[in-house]
């Protein structure tokens, strides 16, 4: 069935394939266009440089009359991703535009990413983000100690303890 939500994802994709925006990819999962696999590379100069990170748009049939609902799913240190991997973006809440297509959705996230953390004002928001930073380097000094302690540890602790890092910070 063809809707004017799909007819619109089916435009945005094949924007995104003619001209792709720098540092970004996205598209639908296999049989299902109300839902896409996007991965943002980690803007120059910031803390993500050099990342990869993978996110979930999920679009309904109102789009793009209503923006569609966008997570993280890799794990994301930044003041406005929350735990659960949603984004606090004003183009994703009270500033949508119908205008905006997948291209510029990305683009914007990963925009965003640089401008904060360049221009920080907010004592509060940077206070969370170090925290967030700290909290990340004792959980990997932790793992690391652990990891090299002498004793004997049982090998199957060993790895179901490194695959649960890895998801988590996935």
């Amino acid at each position: 069935m063809s809707t004017p939500a799909r007819k619109r994802l089916m435009r945005d994709f094949k924007r995104l394939q003619q001209d792709p925006p720098a540092g970004i990819s996205g598209a639908p999962q296999d049989n299902n266009i109300m839902l896409w696999n996007a991965v943002i590379f980690g803007p120059d100069d910031t803390p993500w440089d050099g990342g990869t990170f993978k996110l979930t748009l999920q679009f309904t049939e109102d789009y793009p009359n209503k923006p569609p609902t966008v997570r993280f799913v890799s794990r994301m240190f930044h003041p406005n991703i929350y735990a659960d991997g949603s984004i606090c973006l004003d183009i994703l809440q009270n500033q949508w535009s119908p205008i905006y297509d997948v291209a510029a959705i990305l683009t914007s996230i990963q925009v965003s990413s640089s401008i904060f953390y360049f221009s920080v004002n907010d004592i509060y928001i940077s206070f969370e983000y170090f925290a967030n930073e700290l909290s990340k380097q004792i959980c990997c000094t932790s793992l690391s100690l652990s990891l090299q302690v002498s004793f004997p540890f049982h090998s199957q602790k060993k790895v179901i303890l490194l695959s649960s890092l890895e998801s988590k910070l996935k």
